[in-house]
């Protein structure tokens, strides 16, 4: 399971912000239903654990149970994730990309290199779709 870091704004407040480690994609989502969709910033792939979607299901029971039961319309962590058997997501979309990285090329190569040219535009008449 991919870990991240982040900075996470309470309440989504600016003046406020506390940085976490260790996040995973589920505790990620809970956080955002928690203090809101933007709350999560400066998020940034960590290491890899080896936890079982249960194992995760019932750490995050025990971190944020109580503060989703006081949520009006959420109250379990299953209204959040989905209920039990139901995969737990596993990155974070567009972060994990940033993690991967590419072989490191000199200066001089990448200069001497050729680049890609734009892909050719084949024109489409309008009859074509009549």
């Amino acid at each position: 399971m991919q870990t991240y870091s982040a900075r996470v704004r309470l309440s989504g407040s600016l003046f406020n912000e506390v940085p976490k480690f260790e996040l995973t994609a589920a505790e990620v989502t809970v956080l955002r239903r928690l203090h809101g969709p933007d709350a999560i910033v400066e998020i940034k792939p960590g290491k890899h654990v080896d936890r079982s979607d249960e194992d995760e299901r019932e750490r995050l029971e025990r971190l944020y149970g109580r503060a989703l039961a006081g949520i009006k319309g959420v109250g379990t962590l299953d209204a959040v994730l989905g209920v039990a058997g139901v995969l737990l997501p596993s990155y974070i979309p567009g972060v994990d990309a940033s993690a991967q990285t590419a072989p490191r090329r000199s200066r001089k190569q990448a200069d001497t290199e050729p680049t890609e040219s734009a892909p050719e535009v084949i024109p489409v008449s309008e009859e074509e779709f009549s």
